[in-house]
């Protein structure tokens, strides 16, 4: 046998031919999970909604924020950040957002989150590759944007070396910039972590890839249409609610007009809406990012989260039970099985150094934050609270009549931002939820 034989270019394609086609087509695609995989998608599932039938006091203790008190377990960050830690939007939907340090977490969520990250983002990484020879590119070209997001962290950050799920208090790394070690009394850098033999870092020098868990209220929570923003998410639902909109069939060449039909182009009957599709339980969905990396051959997908009629009927009429009888054991708190829930892995690009865009078909490189700012500016944050989302929808709505906004980002153009100043960075990094975030509507 010959021993110079050269391995592979890649390895076997992941998607068949007709699955590749649809996702890279529409935006979206179903798919059934490994046995291994979706074991660990219950068993988080299962530890969610232990955590979600807590009282409502004992969860708030994740929420983001500073200054909260020494029982405060949340994240070190702003406490309208709804990128990190835990969020309750009345009536709407609750969720818990993890980041790669995979710090500040209530009990178990660390044990079960962990190798599901793992294995998720790698699921995805690998399904990038398949896009790539899709695109013509090496499979290897995504490789680079994602390597910083594959593995999650082992949990730990305090100086004792063994706090897992984010219990500790941020005595010594709060505040911390990007890049920089803790400071000890004496104002000096203290690099490395005591006994850990790694050096420290603060929880928002994590990329922005996250993992976010929902329950959604019975009758109530749902998002309006809007398009991700990162490379690839995937989505696993418990209940429905989630809905995909394909693409729009390419249409025909106009024909020469015709003596018969005479009409003018402009009084043509419009085209129908393309129809809102229940998504599959399992829907791996493609975003912006992916879209300005791909030349805008690969469409984002289109989708929203919705309220089953029957369900809103079914709530109203508990909620209406449960005031005349004054219950209060029977309260939402305590119903989260009953109630949709799904698990949302969003593989984002990195925000450290260079993006290589020889490597997706186009010329020279962009610094990563730089691409990833300019695709996520003028956009509507549609998981903050009612009040938010309407602040933000009418300056988007002022941005945009003053003319300004994103031009095209990719590898076949410059990256421009008409007149638009970028917004000075205030020390929280790609945690700042004031950015706007949406375009369609919204944008996750």
């Amino acid at each position: 046998m010959d021993d110079d034989v050269p391995p592979p270019p890649r390895p076997p394609p992941l998607l068949p031919p007709e699955s590749l086609l649809h996702l890279c087509s529409h935006g979206y695609l179903g798919l059934e999970l490994p046995h291994h995989l979706a074991d660990k998608y219950n068993q988080l599932l299962a530890t969610s909604d232990a955590f979600f039938a807590q009282p409502a006091e004992t969860k708030r203790l994740y929420r983001p924020g500073t200054g909260l008190g020494p029982e405060h377990r949340g994240p070190p960050t702003s406490a309208t950040n709804t990128e990190r830690g835990y969020t309750h939007i009345d009536g709407e939907k609750e969720y818990l957002t993890l980041r790669k340090s995979m710090t500040h977490l209530p009990p178990g969520i660390y044990d079960a989150a962990a190798p599901l990250w793992h294995d998720t983002a790698n699921l995805l990484h690998r399904i990038l590759g398949d896009i790539g020879v899709y695109l013509g590119l090496e499979p290897t070209a995504w490789d680079g944007v994602v390597a910083d997001s594959l593995e999650p962290s082992d949990g730990i950050y305090d100086d004792d070396g063994d706090d897992k799920g984010g219990k500790g208090k941020e005595k010594d790394g709060e505040g911390a910039k990007d890049g920089e070690g803790a400071k000890d009394d004496k104002g000096e850098n203290k690099g490395e972590k005591p006994g850990s033999g790694r050096p420290r870092t603060h929880p928002r020098d994590d990329p922005p890839t996250l993992l976010r868990l929902f329950r959604y209220e019975p009758g109530g929570g749902g998002a309006e249409q809007h398009r991700d923003l990162g490379l690839l998410t995937l989505c696993v639902c418990w209940g429905k609610g989630l809905q995909v909109r394909p693409q729009r069939p390419p249409q025909p060449q106009p024909q020469p007009q015709s003596a018969v039909d005479s009409r003018e182009p402009s009084q043509a009957p419009p085209q129908p809406p393309v129809p809102w599709l229940n998504a599959p339980r399992v829907t791996v969905m493609t975003g912006d990012t992916l879209h300005v990396l791909s030349s805008y051959r690969i469409p984002s997908a289109q989708h929203r989260v919705v309220v089953d009629a029957k369900e809103a009927v079914e709530s109203a009429g508990e909620s209406k039970a449960d005031d005349d009888s004054n219950s209060s054991n029977n309260n939402k708190e305590t119903r989260s099985s009953e109630s949709r829930r799904s698990i949302v892995f969003a593989l984002r690009s990195t925000t450290a150094g260079d993006i290589d865009l020889a490597a997706f078909g186009g010329y020279g490189s962009v610094p990563a934050r730089e691409l990833y700012d300019n695709i996520r500016k003028s956009r509507v944050n549609i998981n903050a609270n009612k009040e938010a989302r309407a602040v933000m929808r009418a300056e988007y709505e002022r941005v945009r009549g003053k003319g300004k906004g994103l031009k095209e980002v990719g590898p076949k153009s410059e990256m421009e931002e008409g007149d638009k100043q970028p917004k000075p960075d205030n020390g929280e990094g790609v945690d700042d939820d004031s950015t706007l975030e949406g375009e369609l509507v919204g944008v996750a």
